[in-house]
């Protein structure tokens, strides 16, 4: 079984982002987390195969959360969710930019994470 990391601050998005993996056949752990304590809480105590970062977190940008998965993590897959692909980090494994196209996530995260 996968154990994917969502860093996502919306309950709803996270939702449909469970809804598309599950619809895809893609069996997975799933661990939350929406800011800097609520990832470092995760990292501590789960070891994800994949992480999916939304770009927008309030009070906590989710360039930092990438940048710390690198120093922290590195080698460990990060899929970035952004409607706007200009200015990302390197290091970024694979892009989803719309709600829209999560129809991509679980084959995305299921290579990568192989």
């Amino acid at each position: 079984m996968l154990r994917l990391l969502l860093l996502e601050d919306s309950n709803d998005d996270a939702e449909l982002i469970r809804i598309e993996l599950e619809h895809a056949g893609l069996p997975c752990e799933l661990r939350r987390a929406w800011s800097e304590p609520t990832l470092r809480l995760a990292l501590a105590d789960f070891a994800p195969d994949a992480v999916v970062c939304d770009l927008n977190l309030p009070g906590y940008s989710g360039l930092d959360a990438l940048d710390l998965l690198r120093r922290e993590r590195p080698g460990l897959p990060r899929v970035l969710l952004s409607g706007d692909p200009s200015g990302l980090p390197a290091g970024i494994d694979a892009i989803v930019l719309d709600k829209n196209e999560l129809s991509r996530l679980p084959g995305l995260v299921a290579t990568l994470a192989a």
